[in-house]
């Protein structure tokens, strides 16, 4: 998906003299109201999840309850005229049943514009917010001018904790995880897997039981009982393919792509004819020479590359067959490229025979009251938890520590870790879930 951009038109005399967030200059009848006049203040930003909200309703709202509405394009990029708004300015961007979050404390400006993305990742900053506010609220839906007006250190807690929990995925993509702030920073989600929409790619948010945001790195917790032993024989019958350029014109080639294939801007028409348009031969190649996972072509980009969007992982042995760049479909017993960029994409983890070992459970109330699982062995940085309470920040401080920090809980409520949600990095799950009752 592609945000920003916009009118590259000349402004008009006597008219609006800035640009947007991306430098594009903006003509009188771009944005809302009736376009962009002299002395105009603009606001734009991306709306997305790991592919764009194209399309979606977007609403802003100032400090005095002045509002405008807006639509986003196909890309999910939208432009707003916010002449005469007071900051802290609330975002909101819903699709369907879906809506996300954000806000911006940034005054708009005369002839300029401000950058106010509406993502996964600000919707997960915007509830730690308004619940960090002490009110008893429980979401980001509860997010307010006035709340964020007063909460400066909940903001750069927040910010510290996202940073913290994506660290290594904001280095791997490309960003500086001391400085990334995903509600200011201009991007296009643009499909290729790097920057802030390729961390969108591979990040999973999910809500808890009430209603308070939570982030995982590295993408979605995996389904359980998927038995993966025939993913070597799918990579073997795509290798065959890739061999040969006069194979790829046939039917069969079609068939190991989904007809919902979505990355980017490509559809399974536009996937197929770029790699039937290719002459080249490639094939899957081992791990050995790359710690960024099997993949197959020769361009390679900061060390782990592809080739036409096609990544599949270093490790059959891990409960997750996704990196960055593309996913497997596994339905009715087959293995396809679905993507990474389409709703119905799966994880999905091997049969284990063995469980995983109960964890060791640790629970501080003084302080930050905080619980702490502890494995015996290293996990896949993802989980799954429901119960009695308002998280402040949930981490993977080591791969066998998985730490939730509450902003409240309710005293002889639980909190359940659910054994879908927690895998080994050999596989293995946890034989039930585990209930624990707060003190």
């Amino acid at each position: 998906m592609v945000g920003g951009g916009g009118g590259t038109s000349a402004p008009v005399s006597g008219g609006f003299t800035g640009t947007d967030s991306f430098g594009n200059s903006v003509s009188s009848s771009d944005g809302s109201g009736g376009g962009f006049g002299a002395g105009d203040s603009g606001a734009d930003g991306t709306s997305g999840e790991g592919k764009p909200f194209p399309n979606a309703a977007i609403k802003l709202t100032d400090l005095t309850d002045k509002s405008v509405t807006v639509q986003t394009d196909a890309t999910g990029y939208y432009r707003a005229k916010i002449t005469g708004f007071t900051a802290p300015i609330i975002a909101s961007a819903t699709l369907g049943s879906k809506t996300y979050y954000s806000f911006t404390t940034v005054e708009p400006k005369a002839n300029g514009f401000i950058t106010i993305n509406i993502t996964g990742l600000t919707d997960k900053i915007a509830s730690d917010v308004a619940l960090a506010a002490g009110l008893g609220l429980t979401s980001s839906a509860s997010i307010t001018s006035d709340i964020v007006s007063y909460s400066a250190q909940a903001i750069s807690k927040a910010l510290a904790d996202l940073r913290t929990t994506l660290a290594s995925e904001l280095v791997a993509k490309g960003l500086d995880k001391a400085t990334f702030d995903p509600l200011t920073m201009p991007f296009k989600a643009d499909g290729k897997g790097v920057g802030y929409d390729g961390v969108l790619d591979t990040t999973l948010v999910t809500k808890t039981g009430s209603g308070a945001t939570q982030i995982t790195q590295n993408g979605q917790a995996p389904s359980v009982g998927i038995d993966t032993s025939g993913v070597a024989v799918f990579i073997s019958e795509l290798n065959r393919y890739l061999a040969s350029p006069a194979l790829r014109q046939n039917a069969g080639f079609a068939d190991l792509i989904t007809n919902d294939y979505r990355d980017g801007s490509d559809t399974k028409t536009t996937f197929l004819a770029r790699l039937r348009s290719d002459t080249n031969s490639y094939s899957i190649q081992s791990p050995s020479a790359r710690n960024c996972g099997l993949y197959f072509g020769s361009t390679v980009n900061g060390g782990c590359g592809s080739f036409n969007g096609i990544m599949v992982p270093s490790s059959l042995a891990v409960a997750k067959l996704q990196i960055s760049d593309n996913q497997l479909d596994f339905t009715a017993g087959v293995w396809r490229l679905i993507g990474n960029q389409n709703p119905s994409t799966s994880s999905f983890s091997i049969v284990a025979a063995t469980p995983l070992a109960t964890p060791t459970i640790n629970f501080t109330a003084s302080g930050s009251p905080t619980i702490t699982l502890t494995f015996a062995e290293d996990m896949n940085a993802f989980y799954g938890t429901t119960g009695a309470y308002n998280p402040a920040s949930s981490t993977w401080p080591t791969l066998r520590t998985f730490r939730i920090v509450f902003n409240s809980y309710v005293s002889g409520g639980t909190i359940t870790f659910q054994k879908a949600s927690f895998s080994s990095t050999t596989g293995k799950k946890m034989a039930n879930d585990i209930t624990y009752t707060f003190p």
